[in-house]
């Protein structure tokens, strides 16, 4: 029996669990939101120069205002997911006093 078997993970927290593993993951996704946002910003920026079209540009924010609550959502159940794998490892390591040096 594995331990993932043992603490009784959802399928989301065994692929969070084997996502936490790879950090060059994440590492890429900052990288890739930096890049998304710079280009939005330039995007933004061109629009508003090229079109002189205030409402334009104020959907095109009001787009990303939605974005990025989107992100924010997502960011924060991906740390509750995590905050639940931390609690089942303590509770794991609590039932078993051997893991503690405990004899």
């Amino acid at each position: 029996m594995t331990l993932q078997d043992e603490l009784n993970l959802s399928e989301v927290e065994k692929k969070f669990w084997e996502a936490s593993k790879d950090i060059s993951k994440t590492k890429r996704r900052i990288k890739s939101v930096l890049i998304a946002k710079l280009l939005f910003v330039i995007s933004l920026c061109a629009f508003a120069f090229l079109t002189k079209s205030y409402l334009f540009v104020l959907g095109i924010a009001i787009l990303h205002v939605i974005l990025t609550l989107y992100e924010a959502i997502a960011y924060g159940n991906g740390v509750i997911v995590y905050k639940t794998l931390i609690q089942k490892l303590i509770m794991y390591i609590e039932k078993k006093p051997n893991i503690r040096g405990e004899a």
